[in-house]
């Protein structure tokens, strides 16, 4: 058995098996200092993180915003192929996160032309996946930067 109270996981003995709040202020540290690392002279790092501060505060466009990340990622490697071998990204990720910015018909989405009859808002489900997602980009943009020195 296991038990889940205020973020930390345990077992039937009491152990902590996962603290997800430690752990996720362990992960939002170390992601800082990554970033102030590499900040003041990387300017796709400035252009990624400019673009998921745009998703933030533009709301109606944050599809639009959040798809800049992959889509800088993938002129600054070259192709999507080679960004995604070179930060380790599964294909898996990378398509479900085209289908969440680009293909479903959100009001938020990059393509709304194409499917005015049918828009919706997306649910915020969905935006969380999005977010996670382009902010896994820009984690795996600064390992690939720290693995360089």
């Amino acid at each position: 058995l296991f038990y889940l109270a205020n973020n930390i996981i345990t077992n039937a003995q009491g152990e902590v098996l996962c603290d997800t709040k430690q752990e996720r202020i362990e992960r939002e540290r170390m992601v800082g200092q990554k970033i102030e690392k590499f900040l003041l002279y990387d300017i796709l790092l400035q252009q990624l993180l400019k673009s998921y501060q745009s998703a933030v505060e533009d709301p109606s466009d944050e599809m639009l915003h959040l798809y800049e990340i992959r889509d800088a990622l993938s002129k600054h490697f070259g192709n999507s192929d080679k960004a995604k071998y070179k930060l380790k990204i599964s294909k898996n990720i990378w398509n479900r996160f085209g289908d969440l910015t680009c293909k479903k018909p959100f009001l938020q989405g990059r393509h709304r032309g194409g499917n005015y009859d049918a828009l919706r808002s997306a649910t915020e489900t969905e935006l969380n996946e999005a977010r996670s997602i382009a902010f896994g980009f820009i984690e795996a943009y600064l390992d690939y930067l720290s693995s360089k020195i």
